[in-house]
């Protein structure tokens, strides 16, 4: 009888540690755009805060963030090249 216990414990540790092992890192999820947002936004709807969810919505928040410099950054940095010449030339 106490072997098949330890079995049982063996069999539900495998499971638990599955279960808690099995969330997507925020790297997964910077690899994979279209499905952070996708589980970001399903993770909004149901106020879900698993690891699997904050990952996703830190992920969205850093792609979010690097669209932003990426397409802000361009503009700023033409018009802080533009003055470091002049500064040079004086």
């Amino acid at each position: 009888m106490k072997m098949m216990n330890k079995i049982k414990f063996a069999v539900f540790s495998f499971f638990l540690l599955m279960l808690t092992g099995c969330s997507k890192s925020v790297d997964y999820y910077m690899k994979h755009p279209d499905e952070a947002r996708s589980k970001a936004e399903t993770c909004r709807w149901k106020h879900n805060d698993s690891s699997e969810c904050v990952n996703a919505l830190t992920a969205v928040k850093k792609l979010d963030q690097k669209t932003f410099n990426d397409f802000f950054g361009e503009i700023f940095d033409d018009g802080d090249k533009d003055k470091n010449k002049q500064k040079n030339k004086d």
